[in-house]
Parts: structure tokens; C-alpha cells; sequence
């Protein structure tokens, strides 16, 4: 088409660092007290074993989870406002 603008495209990080992720993560009760690996994989849909294998360099998180990943380290508070979790911070 002519005189459109292209979309752009998302490239996820190829890295990414989920112990340092979980670890920075804010718990239901909105304090800086680390998640567990059980815990935040059951808030953002990963299995504990995919969290154990990422954090312990046995596998890569796929594009998708490196999304996600990324968006909870950005700001975790929409994150969960966003997949409705009742004890999410509202908006600012």
C-alpha cells in the first residue's frame, strides 16, 4: 500500500536474566520480598520446572516467555492488571 508508515516489529531480548527478574518481583502483598520459583510461575502461567531450568541455564526461555518476562522486569504492576489478578496495584 502506498503511504502507509510499516509496522514494527517486537524482537523479544535474547537474554534474559529470570532469577534477577523473580527476584526484583513485588508479592501479592505488594512488598519487595522475593517470589518463589512455585510462586511466580503459577502468577504468570510457567511451569516451576521451566523456571528452574531458565534460572539454572539448562534451557532458554521461548520468544513468547522472554516477552512476557520482559514486561513483568519493566513494570510488573501492569502486568498483573493486566492478567487480573485481584491484589494488582491500580494504576497511577
Amino acid at each position: 500500500m502506498t503511504g502507509t508508515k510499516p509496522i514494527s516489529e517486537w524482537t523479544p531480548p535474547e537474554v534474559v536474566d529470570v532469577f534477577s527478574i523473580r527476584q526484583g518481583a513485588r508479592n501479592p502483598q505488594n512488598r519487595y520480598y522475593p517470589m518463589s520459583q512455585a510462586a511466580f510461575a503459577r502468577r504468570y502461567g510457567f511451569t516451576a520446572s521451566a523456571m528452574a531450568d531458565w534460572e539454572q541455564g539448562r534451557r532458554k526461555p521461548d520468544p513468547a516467555a522472554r516477552t512476557l518476562l520482559a514486561m513483568i522486569q519493566k513494570d510488573q504492576q501492569a502486568v498483573d492488571r493486566l492478567l487480573g489478578h485481584k491484589d494488582a496495584a491500580p494504576p497511577k
